[in-house]
This record gives structure tokens, sequence and C-alpha cells, in this order.
């Protein structure tokens, strides 16, 4: 699904754009959870946090996007970004 996802959006970029960048975006997203009964729970760095430690428990969402050139002005060129997909980061323990 992904596959057909981006073939429709590099289909759509507009002729005179077609030299132009495509960006393929990779993300993680942090998100503190309470207790231990919730998929992919671990201890994770976090290196924005401002408090005693910087770790967090809870999980990371990673996600998948591409930004594609959609028009041209004097500004420079308009980009749109689209999610392409979404998983849950499974840390695992080495033993």
């Amino acid at each position: 699904m992904m596959k057909r996802t981006v073939s429709l959006l590099l289909d759509i970029i507009p002729e005179e754009l077609k030299d132009k960048k495509v960006l393929l975006i990779i993300d993680d997203t942090l998100q503190e959870k309470f207790g231990n009964k919730f998929a992919g729970h671990n201890s994770f760095f976090d290196h924005v946090r401002r408090n005693n430690s910087n770790y967090l428990k809870g999980n990371t969402f990673v996600c998948l996007a591409i930004s594609i050139p959609v028009s041209q002005s004097e500004n420079g060129i308009e980009y749109k970004t689209i999610p392409i997909g979404f998983r849950l980061y499974k840390k695992i323990k080495v033993n």
C-alpha cells in the first residue's frame, strides 16, 4: 500500500517540477506513558526533557512521509508533505 501511495504521489507532480527534489522524511515521536501494560513500552532517551532525567518511560512511533513539489511562485517552490506509513518502534534488548 505504501508503494502504491508513493507511486500515485509521484504521478501528480506537475511536469514543470519533475526535475525538482522529492524529500523522504523519517520522524520519531516519543509518547510518555504511565504503567507497564502497553505495547512497546521501554525507557527512551529524550534529548529535550528538562527535568531530573533525560529518560522517559513510553513508546515511540516512527513515521515515513514524502514531500513533493506542487507549485512554483516568486516565493519559491511549494511542497506538500504526505505521511506514507507509521510503525510502533519496539526496542530490542540485547543481553
